[in-house]
């Protein structure tokens, strides 16, 4: 049908075929002619997708212990610390990416310079990662002491030589301008979740297994003490004296490309049964998607 005529007066009649493809308004009296609108529904407009993307797997990061200026542990060779940890951190690396390459790794140091004991860990908490592991060479008045030594957090040090290593490594938040003796130290280290602790427990035992299996070195077991780096961690989180700089035949091996191989391959194999055993992507992620 269509409209004729005046407001007043309008009479409707039918339309032709030729004409029921579109209607009149009678709005010439208020525009000066007439408006002609499709009849037709006019199609959709196109689907916009949104995609959401996924930042992919949580990653797994490794802290070369020390750097810079902070050499730890020196031989009497005058190897450092923070240059042989360096070195192992890399070889992991890359044993990760070679035997897994869908596992993001993520170091919090690839070369030799100084980062805060507190920007360690929160790099990790940031990237939402599945696991950290802090690797560290040891050193005793002892000389003869040698051998693999695996830490998970705790408030209260499980033995005296714990505690020791503990305030030892803890000494260079001076350096930071901070006080290893201050009390929120204690409440940051109290902070752990029970699943959190447990997840780092599991962490230590695969860790110091694969080592010692992996190196037949002596087995120094796995201890707690209050390590700062490991504090305020959201995921499991140990850390690992891989031998003794101040003995000799430590020494010589952990200066070897041949050990240091070893000794990542050891901690990658260790850190891939972990994440085998804990396949879930941690609840809150953002998962992939396409919106309507």
């Amino acid at each position: 049908m269509r409209y004729e005529g005046r407001l007043e007066n309008m009479k409707m009649t039918p339309f032709s075929k030729a004409e029921r493809k579109s209607w009149a308004l009678p709005l010439g009296a208020l525009f000066g002619g007439l408006v002609f609108l499709s009849t037709c529904a006019k199609p959709p407009p196109p689907a916009v997708s949104v995609v959401v993307e996924t930042p992919g797997p949580p990653p797994v990061v490794i802290d070369p212990g020390h750097g810079g200026e902070d050499t730890g542990t020196v031989a009497e060779s005058g190897y450092t610390e923070s240059r042989l940890v360096l070195d192992v951190a890399l070889k992991v690396r890359d044993a990760l990416r070679k035997k897994k390459p869908d596992l993001p790794v993520k170091l919090t140091r690839e070369e030799d310079k100084y980062i805060p004991l507190q920007e360690r860990m929160a790099l990790a908490n940031h990237l939402g990662a599945r696991l950290f592991v802090s690797i560290h060479a040891n050193s005793a008045p002892r000389k003869t002491a040698r051998g693999v030594e695996t830490y998970l957090l705790s408030t209260e040090a499980s033995d005296a030589e714990a505690r020791k290593l503990a305030l030892a490594e803890n000494a260079v938040l001076e350096k930071e301008g901070k006080n290893p003796d201050d009390p929120l130290f204690q409440t940051l280290l109290s902070l752990a979740s029970t699943e959190q602790i447990k997840a780092s427990e599991e962490l230590a035992i695969l860790v110091h297994t694969h080592l010692t299996g992996a190196l037949k070195t002596e087995n120094r077991g796995v201890r707690q003490a209050p390590f700062f780096v490991l504090s305020r961690a959201q995921m499991a989180s140990v850390l690992v004296e891989i031998g003794f700089l101040s003995n000799v035949e430590d020494t010589k091996l952990l200066g070897t490309s041949q050990y240091q191989e070893k000794i990542a391959q050891a901690l990658t194999d260790a850190i891939l049964e972990y994440d085998a055993r804990h396949p879930e992507v941690p609840e809150g992620a953002p998962l992939s998607g396409t919106a309507p």
